[in-house]
């Protein structure tokens, strides 16, 4: 059983966070690494969220060319 029957997942005192932001997020707040301000904190999620649009965008390149 994991949340949206995917990996990752991040257990927490018996509860389960799935999904790759939410678990960056969540580990950044608490090392105090996501800034205070929330603009800066909103360009720290632009970031990470542009990583993953690009990953899947490797991704789908590279699928294509196994075809």
């Amino acid at each position: 059983e994991t949340p949206y029957l995917s990996l990752p997942i991040l257990e927490v005192d018996g509860k389960q966070l799935g999904q790759s932001n939410a678990i960056n997020g969540y580990v950044g707040r608490i090392a105090h690494m996501v800034p205070k301000d929330p603009w800066q904190a909103a360009i720290c999620d632009e970031i990470l969220n542009a990583i993953e649009d690009l990953g899947q965008q490797v991704a789908q390149t590279s699928s294509k060319d196994e075809e």
